[in-house]
């Protein structure tokens, strides 16, 4: 099934971009294609390998060229962590998916930055709807956003390789950062950026 999602790729002939302002809902397991489904199970299972169940903040990106990756805000009984896990190689294209591996990078955050993210989300979250028309193509960079919540669960949306000019891409930049934050392990560097755009973000 993924090299059928390969091919998909292969003859795509558009390259437009998202133009939604609001993050849309995540398929579900009966709503799902089946290519999609066989492709997102054991992606799950590898990238959720040392994932808590309970989570602050979750954004799980997948690109069409380059390997997929996770990044989880968690509680622990001492301290909130951050953690980056990102695919040895890309995972929907590899001949053998059981020798993929999964690299983790992992930080130590506080509750400040942690509050800020699990807001931002939420605030995007609460927004989310249904498009008017498809807007995805095949080509580009997925990132389904989640927030945990006591008495609430989990809440999910997904943004497809948004607009340059929208606020979608601010959150997808924001990810990006996070991401940035794991690999070089320097959280008191980007703290006060990434609280102020979270700030900015859900100002309104």
């Amino acid at each position: 099934m993924c090299k059928i999602l390969y091919i998909l790729c292969l003859v795509s002939t558009f390259t437009t971009y998202g133009q939604s302002k609001h993050l849309k809902p995540v398929p579900g397991i009966f709503s799902s294609y089946d290519f999609h489904f066989d492709y997102c199970t054991p992606l799950r299972t590898l990238l959720y390998k040392n994932l808590n169940r309970r989570f602050v903040a979750r954004v799980v990106v997948t690109p069409s060229f380059q390997p997929e990756y996770v990044i989880s805000i968690e509680n622990r009984k001492d301290s909130i962590v951050m953690i980056y896990n990102v695919a040895s190689d890309v995972f929907w294209v590899a001949k053998d998916t059981t020798k993929t591996k999964i690299i983790t990078y992992e930080v130590r955050v506080d509750k400040e930055f942690s509050d800020a993210i699990h807001k931002t989300l939420n605030f995007f979250l609460m927004q989310t709807k249904y498009p008017e028309e498809n807007e995805e193509g095949t080509d580009g960079i997925t990132y389904e956003f989640m927030t945990f919540t006591n008495g609430v669960g989990v809440r999910a949306g997904e943004a497809w390789s948004p607009d340059t000019k929208s606020e979608l891409k601010k959150l997808t930049d924001l990810s990006d950062t996070l991401k940035d934050i794991c690999i070089n392990n320097d959280f008191f560097k980007f703290k006060g950026k990434v609280i102020t755009v979270c700030n900015s973000l859900h100002r309104k």
